[in-house]
């Protein structure tokens, strides 16, 4: 069992080591390592990805930082109140990088629930390449602004 503080990439060495000894396939051995390190890695990008806010009165500016994909998604939808009674809200990803799919729907996911409670929402500062992966995928209709750029 993994204790605290242990780090990861001694898991991935006993994990290969496992692998190669039980099988006696270095190349097994190896693919798990593989497999293991690309997991720790999604799971350290994800545990970057933070979302701060600022109140004006009845608008809400949201502001997201870090790498947005399947991973992050789940602990980016939980980091917003879509109850609270607001005006409008901003999602601003200036500071974020929108990277597949699952990230476009949980966006998406987003400014529906906040819709759904009478919230207005605006998008901003999408980089390119989320742009023409949003667009790709049909995500947003034009009534949202700044849903296709800024």
């Amino acid at each position: 069992m993994r204790q605290r503080g242990q780090p990861h990439g001694t898991i991935v060495m006993v994990g290969t080591v496992a692998a190669v000894l039980a099988t006696n396939n270095l190349a097994l051995g190896v693919g798990l390592g593989v497999v293991l390190s690309c997991i720790f890695f999604a799971r350290k990008i994800a545990k970057a990805t933070t979302v701060t806010s600022s109140l004006d009165g009845t608008r809400r500016t949201y502001e997201v930082s870090g790498q947005l994909f399947f991973v992050s998604s789940e602990s980016f939808l939980a980091s917003f109140d879509t109850a609270e009674e607001l005006d409008h809200v901003t999602l601003d990803f200036t500071r974020a990088h929108v990277w597949d799919a699952t990230a476009v729907e949980a966006i998406e996911k987003l400014a529906q629930r906040f819709e759904a409670a009478g919230t207005e929402v605006s998008i901003h500062g999408i980089n390119d390449e989320g742009r023409a992966l949003m667009q790709r995928l049909g995500a947003f209709d034009t009534a949202r602004p700044a849903a296709a750029g800024d």
